[in-house]
């Protein structure tokens, strides 16, 4: 079976989103804003979170794969 090989070529870039997002405190939402901003090359600030053990636990996963600032208040 021969192989294939695809190419992926971005000709926009993204531009920085430096936008404020204001919810109410949720475990899902909490939990991908955490995902979010490890994924992001810049400083993220996550505000509001709920505080859940699967929250706390998503936290120390992050830590433990190297995300930096990743910090509880």
């Amino acid at each position: 079976m021969p192989s294939k090989s695809f190419n992926l070529n971005l000709n926009n870039k993204i531009s920085p989103f430096k936008k404020t997002i204001q919810v109410d405190s949720d475990k899902s939402i909490s939990i991908r804003s955490f995902l979010i901003g490890a994924i992001s090359q810049d400083i993220s600030s996550v505000n509001n979170v709920l505080e859940s053990d699967d929250v706390l636990s998503t936290i120390n996963c992050l830590k433990k794969l190297g995300v930096k600032n990743c910090k509880e208040k």
